[in-house]
């Protein structure tokens, strides 16, 4: 576990595996005391006082990459009010927050500013504020300022950040949800200082962050690497992982487990209707096909960032908060109900999440496998020393001969 105290490994392998993650949390209380543990893969049960559950409003979603209503969360403040008998006295603080992804802040002024609004954004609009929940565009504001063709119409990116501090703004008292069929928001100066805070932040971002615009590129040229080998590589599937996971451990130099389970399922033809619509767009003859394939990588990206956002609002906010994606795209929606999030670990330092389905599940050769933990230091090492945009390159090259026949 790449950032995690040697002394600490066990008990954190033990929490994410272990059928039993209560009993864990008991032995390992002295490793685990520190980190909020949030469990979704239990049964009804909870110790959370409020509930909020996955939407579709027509083809809005918002939904969370975990079954949040079954959240259970251990952590010192509720132990040790248990271990008393306290429990229902000392109720786990907890919080919920939605993320507006780039398809929503890009309506929003349309919406908002020039009343080009359907029934259903309405509709969404109104159960966001009724309900009271806190609002983000981190996801918009990373994408958009790391992304090479993004930040290029500054009149486009500044207007969806202020009618996106306009909405949050916003209290609903008198309103009515007829009212948000009509709704026209005024800017306030605060909208303007917020949006200019958001604006430089995208700017520093673009010039100065480089962690997640690596694992973006990362995931984009496993993508990549993943269209060469499912059309243009004529082997057996298991010889195809094979290729993949040595690419993934000799060139590429990063390991990202999702990523790399939903390309092999893709690899094996699931029937899943959700993975082929997901990767539908990654076809040979489509226009804009690296475009698109980066777009889909900022999505896998997106669904694998949202614990790091996670332990970084519950750590400012000194509760434990999850958060919702809110978006238009079906193909999001198929892969994170797919393979959600089954359990998550943070502290102070890291975030980790266990989900559902692993690559263990495919069927690929056991020293194939074995391959991944025994290369972990040789991929850190390429990780910091490789050319990740010349292997971008190289691949980009091999994707157009491909198409050209």
């Amino acid at each position: 576990m790449i950032g995690v105290p040697k002394e600490k490994e066990p008990a954190l392998y033990a929490i994410l595996t272990e059928p039993n993650p209560i009993a864990v949390y008991q032995k390992y209380y002295h490793c685990l005391s520190d980190c909020n543990i949030v469990l979704f893969d239990g049964k009804k049960d909870t110790n959370i006082s409020q509930h909020c559950i996955d939407k579709a409003i027509g083809n809005y979603y918002i939904m969370g990459i975990g079954n949040y209503r079954n959240a259970v969360i251990l952590n010192k403040q509720f132990w040790e009010a248990a271990a008393t008998n306290r429990a229902k006295q000392a109720p786990v603080k907890i919080g919920f927050c939605i993320d507006f992804d780039s398809n929503i802040m890009s309506y929003l002024p349309k919406a908002l500013k020039d009343g080009r609004q359907d029934d259903d954004f309405c509709k969404l609009l109104w159960y966001i504020k009724s309900n009271h929940y806190a609002l983000t565009c981190l996801p918009y504001s990373i994408e958009d300022s790391l992304n090479k063709k993004g930040m290029k119409s500054t009149e486009k990116v500044y207007q969806a950040l202020l009618y996106f501090y306009a909405f949050s703004r916003l209290t609903i008292d008198p309103l009515g949800e007829q009212d948000f069929k009509n709704l026209a928001l005024d800017i306030d100066i605060e909208d303007y200082q917020q949006a200019d805070d958001t604006w430089n932040e995208m700017i520093r971002l673009r010039e100065h962050e480089r962690d997640k615009e690596k694992r973006t590129k990362s995931i984009y040229c496993l993508l990549l690497e993943t269209m060469i080998l499912k059309h243009g590589v004529k082997k057996p599937y298991k010889k195809k992982m094979e290729t993949m996971i040595r690419f993934v451990n000799e060139q590429l130099g990063v390991y990202l487990e999702n990523a790399l389970y939903l390309c092999g399922l893709y690899l094996l033809d699931s029937n899943h209707e959700g993975i082929r619509r997901f990767f539908s767009k990654m076809q040979p003859a489509a226009k804009n096909l690296t475009d698109k394939i980066a777009g889909m990588a900022w999505d896998l990206f997106h669904i694998s960032n949202l614990p790091e956002e996670m332990r970084i609002n519950s750590m400012e906010k000194q509760a434990t908060v999850l958060n919702y994606f809110i978006t238009r795209d079906q193909g999001l929606k198929d892969i994170i109900q797919w393979n959600p999030v089954q359990r998550m670990v943070f502290d102070k330092d890291i975030s980790i999440a266990k989900y559902k389905h692993s690559i263990l599940e495919l069927p690929i050769d056991e020293k194939t496998l074995r391959s991944i933990p025994q290369s972990q230091s040789a991929r850190e090492r390429l990780c910091m020393e490789g050319d990740l945009e010349t292997l971008i390159t190289v691949k980009e090259k091999e994707l157009m001969n491909l198409r050209n026949g």
